[in-house]
């Protein structure tokens, strides 16, 4: 079973942002999306979550078009973790994250729904939050509850949309470790744009570059990230290091860009 985006196609206005796009997610492992601002990776998200109808093309979750998912069904196929999330209510953190159960509730939450809303808070981490306001929170606490409410739903795919972006490094590897554990446990698929090179290279099972609205290269992170694709993907120059048995992008400074720039 896998998640399958085919021939999408997508933009604004007579912009195309996104053109003859074709990704598989299968459940079990995590595809990494990677490009530089504005190269269209949210507005992919957006369209695999039916946020945005595509132009061209379907996208496909276990053999079902989501265009054809009953809106509350569709919540256990995908689970959505925006970039940047401003909440609108007055809620308390575990009530955001109970939220998540939703889909699966009844005239009201079970016992279960309890359960694993608590284990999606210990999972992220944020036992100490539960009883503050959401709205209170920094931006990095509401990106760690959000995802424990993606992580509640369990859903059969995560759809993350730079989920580490507000993280500190600490939290980054933390929160990409605790998904690809859940993916391992729950068979569950992970699409997750991200920019960081290096989470992608230690993290993903397969990753996807876009350049100019099109599917640059797409495979094994050791094969996809190098020095030649991230020439031309992002124009700058790097360098492939390993140490204690991983690979890691360390990225060359341009002279010309420093004596330009200056000390």
């Amino acid at each position: 079973m896998s998640l399958v985006i085919e021939g999408l196609e997508q933009g604004y206005g007579s912009r195309t942002v996104l053109q003859d796009i074709d990704i598989e997610v299968p459940q079990g492992k995590m595809v990494a999306v990677l490009g530089p601002n504005g190269s269209g990776k949210s507005t992919l998200i957006k369209t695999v979550c039916n946020i945005m109808k595509p132009r061209k093309g379907r996208i496909i979750a276990d053999g079902e078009d989501i265009s054809d998912i009953d809106p509350k069904e569709f919540a256990t196929y995908l689970g959505y973790v925006p970039q940047k999330y401003a909440p609108s209510d007055y809620m308390q953190v575990f009530d955001a994250i109970l939220i998540g159960r939703a889909p699966y509730m009844g005239w009201s939450y079970s016992k279960n729904d309890f359960e694993v809303a608590a284990r999606a808070i210990e999972q992220m981490g944020v036992e100490q939050l539960i009883d503050k306001n959401i709205q209170d929170l920094s931006g990095g606490q509401i990106q760690k509850v959000i995802l424990a409410r993606a992580i509640a739903q369990e859903p059969r795919y995560y759809i993350l949309d730079e989920p580490t972006s507000a993280l500190d490094l600490r939290n980054q590897l933390n929160t990409l470790r605790t998904m690809r554990t859940l993916m391992r446990e729950r068979d569950a698929g992970v699409l997750v744009a991200l920019h960081d090179l290096n989470l992608a290279m230690r993290y993903a099972d397969h990753v996807v570059m876009i350049k100019d609205a099109h599917v640059y290269a797409s495979g094994p992170p050791q094969e996809v990230i190098t020095p030649d694709s991230i020439r031309a993907v992002y124009d700058v120059e790097s360098e492939v290091v390993e140490s204690n048995g991983e690979l890691y992008i360390h990225i060359r400074e341009d002279p010309e860009d420093v004596e330009r720039i200056g000390p």
